[in-house]
């Protein structure tokens, strides 16, 4: 703990800001655990495009340095005010400046959360914290320490430390490398892009397998947000048929992970063409191409077959843990409501 000159403790203080601190870009780049979604342009183009979406940042600073923040969406629905650490379930949560202390960097993230928790009251009813798994690792404790309830999410990695030849030979499974050189020799091609304008060729793929999910689709405006301004970390890889995209996979790179975050085929070419497989090859090959050591095809939602898909591309599993908090009367009515579900009751 540094002191000050009078001999006394120097005061850690947190404060709630509307946007991202000055020394942002200086800790991103000072951090190895981190991701594209910590970004402050992710934060941004996410309040700008998603409906009733608006940024809360809280920022812990102790004789004017910057020790650590936490950057958190809000989004209301119904006239209720949820908070998310980002969005639509992507990594965040505190970051904390890596030459601290283990202990340091342990209690300031404890100080950014209980600020966190804090905005909790009122029709703010729910609060939810997203790791990757190197946070997970280091920092899931400190969350399971303050009671924060802790879901595991099974995720999925392809390595690519040995480069795109080993993971030819030895990551790739023979039933992908078939379905690739089938998509191939039927006339497939694939593309690498960070023009915004491609989007609009991709995005109603995109957006009618959204409505068979029954999912909230990403919005386009969103989309070509991260391409424009992005500088080349955000990216597009689609394939083409006689002229057409059938499917796409918007990717996004921040220091040794490239991750699949938002992707679609047209799915009456999946038996014969294998856009899927095609468009996760092609990200493989990018993600080499870049220096990357992993390419992150995050998780199944519990849906075996995706989550086979993925394994058979030569994923591994990793944890990430994702934990909230309630307010004590929105856990009650939920409570109420699933008691009505199980019995048959009304809505």
């Amino acid at each position: 703990m540094s002191r000050t000159q009078a001999g006394q403790a120097a005061t850690t203080t947190v404060q709630i800001e509307t946007g991202a601190p000055p020394e942002w870009s200086q800790l991103l780049a000072a951090c190895t655990d981190i991701d594209f979604f910590r970004s402050e342009l992710w934060t941004r183009a996410a309040c700008r495009h998603f409906p009733d979406t608006t940024a809360v940042w809280l920022v812990a600073r102790r004789e004017g340095r910057l020790l650590g923040a936490l950057p958190a969406v809000r989004r209301r629905r119904r006239g209720l005010s949820y908070l998310a650490s980002n969005i639509d379930g992507t990594s965040g949560g505190p970051l904390v400046a890596p030459d601290a202390s283990r202990a340091e960097r342990h209690e300031i993230y404890g100080l950014l959360l209980r600020r966190y928790a804090g905005l909790l009251g009122g029709r703010t009813v729910a609060a939810t914290v997203s790791l990757n798994a190197a946070q997970e690792r280091e920092f899931g404790p400190v969350l399971r320490d303050a009671n924060w309830s802790r879901e595991a999410v099974l995720g999925a990695v392809v390595p690519l430390a040995g480069g795109i030849d080993f993971v030819e030979t030895d990551v790739l499974s023979n039933n992908r490398r078939n379905e690739r050189n089938r998509a191939v020799k039927r006339g497939c091609t694939a593309h690498v892009t960070d023009d915004p304008d491609v989007l609009d060729a991709y995005y109603p793929i995109y957006r009618d397998m959204t409505l068979k999910w029954g999912s909230e689709a990403t919005p386009l405006g969103f989309l070509k947000q991260l391409l424009a301004e992005g500088e080349g970390r955000a990216f597009l890889v689609y394939v083409r048929y006689e002229g057409e995209i059938i499917g796409g996979y918007v990717n996004v790179h921040w220091g040794d992970r490239v991750i699949a975050w938002n992707g679609a085929s047209k799915p009456e070419h999946n038996k014969r063409l294998f856009p899927a497989t095609l468009v996760n090859w092609q990200s493989i090959v990018e993600s080499c191409r870049r220096g990357a050591a992993y390419f992150d095809l995050g998780g199944s939602a519990g849906i075996s077959s995706l989550s086979r898909f993925k394994k058979l591309m030569g994923a591994e599993p990793e944890i990430r843990g994702q934990y909230s908090l309630v307010s004590g009367w929105y856990r009650s009515l939920r409570q109420c409501r699933d008691l009505l579900r199980r019995d048959g009751g009304g809505s």
